[in-house]
């Protein structure tokens, strides 16, 4: 019943008024939002700057995982629409309509029709929508008009089936427009383009922690303990490798479960000078703990907000 019932909730006529009534209030919120946005220089003082630089300096684009190759404001110049057609592009995937890469729900329903064979009058009305999920990317379906994009020209995926390329952008259409990610991780453009550039100092400035690992495995595990001046303060098989660099201690670990093709991914975390453990996120003083000696399993358990006695503890009870 309940299966019958979502499958028939999302393929009547009911929830086709829905979807249309759902672009209209889209596209009236997108325009109103632009025009709320015009009434306030401030913000749009902040939006014009960041967009100018956004889509006018190519090296500032290397910089996101999302490159657009055009100067969009150029462009929305060139046809007339100025800053308010940028405002409104800003807004367009509110209008958006699945395509082949939003179609988890298509496959869903599909599932129903062509494995399990439920036969509903309502798979009817929703073929043309199914197709355009199979064959075009995102779409926007106005009640006066359509716009239908194309599917990627190249979409590549790791063994896992995340988004990953180490050579050059996971996925990129026809006119340029790309997007990078190494194993799931969303990077600049730049670490893969121009992996030349990559170095310590950008390592120190990048505030992801994910981000920082790809570009640290990418620089070289040991090139970067070298570079970075780190000393080997204490080693240990099972919590890893205190290490004391010019930006103080950090701890390198190896996760415990292995990749897909083997290897195990490392991580290098900060410290506190002293390995003080964390202070508990409910803490509103946020103090550090008291000092321990400084050891890879204080360190370790320091980042758990534990003393090393404890954290030890905590894994044997797990184990």
């Amino acid at each position: 019943a309940a299966t019958r019932d979502a499958t028939e909730d999302a393929t009547s006529a009911a929830t086709w008024d829905a979807t249309r009534d759902a672009t209209n209030d889209a596209t009236s919120a997108a325009t109103w939002d632009a025009t709320e946005d015009a009434t306030s220089a401030a913000t749009w003082d902040a939006t014009s700057a960041a967009t100018r630089d956004a889509t006018s300096a190519a090296t500032w684009a290397l910089d996101n995982w999302y490159v657009v190759n055009a100067d969009m404001r150029a462009l929305a110049i060139s046809i007339g629409v100025g800053d308010f057609g940028l405002r409104c592009a800003d807004h367009s995937s509110r209008m958006w309509q699945g395509g082949n890469q939003w179609s988890g729900y298509d496959a869903f329903l599909s599932f129903f029709e062509d494995v399990a064979g439920l036969d509903l009058p309502e798979y009817t009305a929703y073929r043309p929508w199914r197709s355009l999920a199979e064959r075009s990317g995102p779409r926007i379906v106005h009640q006066d008009f359509c716009m239908i994009s194309d599917r990627p020209s190249l979409l590549l995926v790791d063994e896992r089936n995340r988004p990953h390329n180490d050579t050059g952008p996971f996925c990129q259409w026809r006119d340029g427009t790309a997007l990078y990610s190494v194993h799931g991780v969303r990077v600049p453009a730049w670490l893969i383009e121009r992996p030349n550039d990559l170095t310590v100092a950008k390592i120190a400035t990048e505030q992801n922690s994910e981000v920082k690992r790809v570009m640290i495995e990418r620089y070289g595990w040991e090139r970067y303990v070298t570079d970075v001046g780190g000393e080997v303060v204490d080693h240990d098989e099972r919590w890893g490798t205190l290490l004391r660099t010019d930006g103080g201690l950090v701890l390198k670990v190896t996760n415990r479960s292995p990749e897909p093709d083997g290897h195990f991914r490392q991580y290098i975390l900060p410290v506190s000078d002293g390995c003080e453990p964390l202070p508990d996120p409910a803490d509103p003083s946020g103090e550090l703990g008291d000092p321990q000696s400084l050891t890879a399993l204080n360190a370790a358990a320091s980042t758990f907000g534990m003393t090393g006695a404890e954290y030890e503890a905590s894994i044997g009870a797990e184990s």
